[in-house]
């Protein structure tokens, strides 16, 4: 099994671009020793552990990497600040590199209250995470899952659609949800994810636009599934992440049957007749060829989430300093936009998918702790169904959190920059 690397041009982001492994970077700046670094750093590798991510797919490192052929796909830092003392020269050095970088930071203090006072200058915009001492000096249990949110390793973050023909990959398919599952991924696939009695295709189209990447199980009959090609449509119209696990080649086999004709090669992973096993519930793959597929959905994954991330991103700052307004980052989703003439401040968080009631509440949550007046979720246009329109219209109404449309950001990034 290997993977192909034809030149092709496609609307479709690559999901070779990156060098392997890691994937993912933490960066855990210690404000004066790696007294709290070091615990921390166990912690998050536990947690990382049990959704299989404790094979080199993320690194700790302790300098950032300027050369853009050697940046992992997801990077994040974590500054651990100190209550009484301000940061060491090694530490002010990493911090100042990773913003450079424009690498996403959480600064933790031990006492929101005392943030003003403990964190640097550069990190006073951002919104602290509290991880607090005890009586006895030391500090109680780190917050994990809430550092591997912010890098973009939660479930949350973790969202795959399984497309495949049920009469040829169903096994596979099966196969696949449960490995990802154990990875800390939530996956879509169509004999378990959909109510019965629900409109089917809107479903099939909100859960598309809901994930980061699809992937497509492309076996010989996959070209006359007219469900399967209407899926593929809309991750190439949406440039949603892709990768195509190919069954061995029909034609090499003697059968006419040709590649889908719409992906280039440099999106397919080919499988060869030694990965499968056949059994009582339909061919299946073999343990090692299993693993490898999910290393490499891991792979395309870290890849489409910080390719969306960084236009969604890009776009909105972009916008809004083309109007003058001042700019600051938040965490890894959201800035904090002043406006130039009445300097009223604004928290703007950027989904990669639809807006759903815990994103509201979130984005609410956090406007709450910064202390801003009014925020904006921004999420994408494509994929909402109609319900999900009236609910968050419901969610939002009479609140300081509104939900815009990607297509808006340019409207959105004028208006603010008149105030």
């Amino acid at each position: 099994m290997e993977l192909t690397h034809a030149r092709s041009v496609s609307a479709l982001p690559h999901p070779t671009a990156v060098p392997d492994p890691p994937l993912y970077e933490i960066h855990l700046i210690d404000s004066q020793t790696p007294s709290r670094a070091t615990p921390l750093k166990s912690h998050l590798s536990n947690a990382l552990a049990l959704i299989g991510l404790d094979d080199g797919s993320v690194a700790f490192p302790d300098e950032v990497r300027e050369s853009s052929a050697t940046q992992p796909a997801h990077r994040a830092a974590v500054f651990l600040a100190n209550d009484n003392l301000p940061p060491s020269p090694e530490a002010a050095a990493h911090l100042a590199a990773c913003l450079r970088a424009e690498i996403p930071v959480l600064p933790i203090v031990g006492d929101l209250s005392q943030c003003g006072r403990v964190l640097p200058d550069s990190l006073s915009p951002f919104n602290a995470l509290p991880w607090p001492t005890t009586s006895a000096g030391s500090p109680t249990p780190p917050p994990t899952q809430n550092i591997l949110r912010f890098a973009g390793l939660s479930e949350a973050d973790r969202r795959v659609f399984i497309s495949y023909k049920r009469s040829e990959s169903s096994a596979v398919a099966e196969q696949l949800l449960s490995a990802l599952v154990r990875r800390g991924f939530n996956v879509f696939l169509d004999l378990y994810s959909i109510d019965y009695g629900a409109e089917f295709q809107t479903n099939l189209k909100a859960e598309l636009a809901s994930r980061a990447m699809v992937v497509l199980l492309e076996t010989a009959g996959v070209t006359q599934s007219k469900w399967v090609m209407e899926e593929i449509n809309f991750v190439r119209s949406n440039k949603l992440g892709l990768l195509s696990v190919a069954w061995p080649n029909p034609a090499a086999s003697g059968n006419p049957s040709p590649r889908l004709p719409i992906l280039p090669a440099d999106y397919r992973m080919e499988l060869g007749s030694a990965d499968f096993q056949t059994g009582t519930d339909g061919t299946a793959l073999v343990p090692s060829a299993l693993d490898r597929v999910v290393r490499e959905i891991e792979r395309t994954h870290a890849i489409a989430m910080a390719r969306r991330r960084r236009e969604l991103l890009g776009s909105l700052t972009a916008a809004l300093r083309s109007n003058s307004v001042q700019v600051g980052q938040l965490d890894a989703w959201s800035v904090v936009a002043t406006t130039p003439l009445q300097k009223e401040r604004y928290q703007l968080a950027v989904l990669a998918r639809p807006a759903t009631v815990d994103s509201v509440y979130d984005c609410e949550l956090q406007r709450v702790t910064a202390g801003i007046p009014k925020a904006f979720l921004i999420q994408p246009a494509t994929g909402l169904t109609g319900r999900q329109v009236d609910l968050l219209g419901w969610v939002t109404d009479g609140r300081s959190v509104a939900c815009a449309l990607d297509t808006e950001i340019h409207p959105l990034a004028a208006n603010l920059g008149s105030r």
